[in-house]
């Protein structure tokens, strides 16, 4: 998080991240696809990462100014993304 603060002033450090950033959709695949094989395929699930990973960086960033209520939203923020991923694990289960 920090880095992405000092980006904001450095141009070389935001070029950096903003290759990185570009690739974390391809590392997420790739990730997806060797540890859950069996839902890496389902449409809609790269999205679910996605969103969990955005949530997470949003309470992180939320967690600079107000580390208690971060901690506090925590809970109700991964159930959703469980609840997001049910689909996908239920699906995961029925195939053969």
């Amino acid at each position: 998080m920090e880095l992405w603060f000092a980006a904001r002033t450095d141009g070389n450090l935001r070029a950096t991240l903003a290759e990185l950033q570009h690739e974390i959709p391809h590392l997420n695949a790739v990730a997806t696809r060797i540890v859950y094989p069996e839902m890496a395929e389902q449409p809609g699930y790269a999205q679910v990462i996605d969103t969990a990973l955005a949530a997470m960086r949003g309470l992180a960033l939320l967690a600079f100014e107000d580390e208690a209520g971060a901690d506090a939203a925590w809970p109700a923020v991964r159930a959703h993304i469980v609840e997001l991923s049910a689909q996908f694990i239920a699906n995961a289960e029925s195939s053969p």
